[in-house]
């Protein structure tokens, strides 16, 4: 049996960079299964898909990996949406052919982006623009809003809830109406998500969540989420969802998701797998620069971060380690005939363990499962006889 001579390795620890599996931005599952993040684009930008709502993921080429990207969104078409910081938006039906739109004709920033039933919804420093599949937009009024998150939730027509650099929180419950400022947070609490359902909206605070009964307008304060290692207390909710079974889910920067059965009275942890450690070389420093990004949709969710991203077919129950990929930094490639008569080619690299693809590169597979975040392959093994093992 012919081997290609490899062999994996560790690197010290003056080698480790933080790890490369931070996840910046992520669409819900569609009822296919399909879902897309986007791995650091304050490195090299990567955008993957999974076809089995999260459990594997290979990358996808596309000419918007050259900017700096604001994040993704699927629409009900299953169209896919991405925008740069500076306004350039990109838009696939099949995740192959690309788009380019302008949004802005004088300098601006774009900084989220919600998929709506047919188009995307992207926050900016000049308030919330609306883009159609084609590519035509207009400004969902007013322009004065310097908007950083977006919420989206489409029933019959779409609401939007708008988080304004300065923590205020906009809202409207169709397209066809004006964003409107709702009440001032208690406490000096400034807004960084939020979430709409029904009759109540909840946002995200630097100091936990608040809650408002959209009929009477004033906020009320949630009940603190039960940190394990330090008890219940009050820290950043980054993204908040409802299931939909009528669940509420809060991501934080600690210890990944909480649950709540009682619409924010009391908080149960969920593990995810997703834990950060912080500190040290390679880690998150503070939970601040951990940060959590949660997605939904119908019966599947995704959550990730910093420390990579978790799955789950029944949110807010169960959540299992979704293998992401991580081939940068190539170190090692390997070349073996498949059982078929194909080439399979192996690619190893910083952190990422051993990937695999049997269409010349233009799709890779594999996992990092059960590596250590500061593996670095050097070489490989490969069996000519049987690629799988």
């Amino acid at each position: 049996m012919l081997l290609i001579p490899l062999l994996l390795a560790l690197s010290p620890q003056t080698q480790a960079h933080r790890p490369h599996t931070v996840v910046t931005a992520m669409t819900g599952t569609n009822p296919s299964g399909h879902a897309w993040a986007l791995l650091d684009p304050h490195d090299i930008s990567q955008l993957i898909q999974s076809q089995d709502s999260g459990a594997h993921w290979n990358h996808i080429a596309s000419p918007a990996m050259e900017e700096s990207l604001a994040g993704l969104a699927v629409d009900g078409n299953n169209t896919l949406y991405t925008v740069s910081t500076n306004g350039n938006l990109w838009i696939t039906p099949d995740s192959t052919t690309w788009n380019p739109s302008i949004l802005f004709t004088t300098e601006g920033l774009a900084r989220d982006i919600k998929g709506l039933d047919d188009g995307a919804a992207i926050g900016t420093s000049k308030g919330v623009f609306i883009a159609d599949s084609a590519g035509s937009t207009y400004i969902l009024g007013p322009a004065i809003i310097d908007v950083t998150s977006l919420n989206v939730t489409c029933d019959s027509d779409c609401s939007v809830t708008a988080i304004g650099a300065n923590g205020g929180v906009w809202f409207t419950e169709n397209l066809a109406d004006e964003l409107q400022p709702l009440a001032s947070l208690p406490g000096g609490r400034k807004a960084f998500s939020g979430v709409h359902s029904g009759s109540h909206l909840w946002v995200g605070t630097q100091a936990g969540a608040l809650r408002q009964d959209l009929s009477q307008g004033s906020w009320e304060i949630c009940g603190p989420l039960p940190y394990e290692a330090t008890g219940p207390h009050e820290e950043l909710v980054s993204e908040l969802s409802v299931t939909p079974e009528g669940l509420l889910l809060a991501a934080t920067g600690h210890e990944a998701l909480f649950v709540s059965e009682d619409d924010c009275e009391s908080w149960a942890r969920q593990s995810t797998g997703l834990e950060v450690t912080y500190g040290g070389t390679g880690n998150a420093t503070d939970p601040g620069s951990s940060w959590v990004h949660l997605s939904l949709s119908g019966d599947a969710g995704l959550v990730g971060g910093f420390a990579g991203a978790a799955f789950s077919a029944n949110p807010g129950a169960n959540w299992q380690e979704a293998a992401i990929l991580r081939n940068r930094y190539t170190r090692a490639l390997g070349i073996a005939q498949t059982a078929s008569g194909g080439t399979r080619i192996y690619s190893a690299g910083y952190g990422g363990g051993a990937t695999w693809s049997d269409d010349g590169g233009e799709t890779w597979f594999g996992s990092a499962r059960g590596l250590d975040s500061e593996a670095v392959s050097y070489d490989l093994l490969v069996p000519s006889a049987d690629p799988d093992i």
